[in-house]
């Protein structure tokens, strides 16, 4: 994947799905404490995920997939306890 910093944000209507505001969103893309990729399963294309938090502190998990002009945000939710399980390993 390329640097993420050079890319340009679009954004499904499935990330909007558990209501979570695109500016919460972008906190977390441009400040995530954790990015990890994850293979696609069968024909889908990987996957990247963004864990962070929003200015007010709530932990955000944000899947986005590559596209020919940046990244396509697929998924933005309250991050859940497998990820903030696998933050608090990495942090160890």
């Amino acid at each position: 994947m390329r640097n993420r910093r050079n890319f340009r944000w679009e954004f499904a209507q499935s990330s909007r799905g558990h209501l979570i505001a695109r500016e919460r969103i972008r906190e977390v893309l441009t400040n995530p404490i954790g990015v990890l990729s994850m293979e696609g399963v069968g024909d889908q294309d990987e996957r990247v995920v963004f864990l962070g938090m929003d200015k007010s502190g709530r932990a955000i998990e944000v899947v986005a997939v590559e596209s020919e002009h940046g990244l396509l945000v697929i998924h933005a939710m309250d991050m859940r306890p497998k990820w903030r399980l696998f933050l608090s390993l990495a942090e160890n």
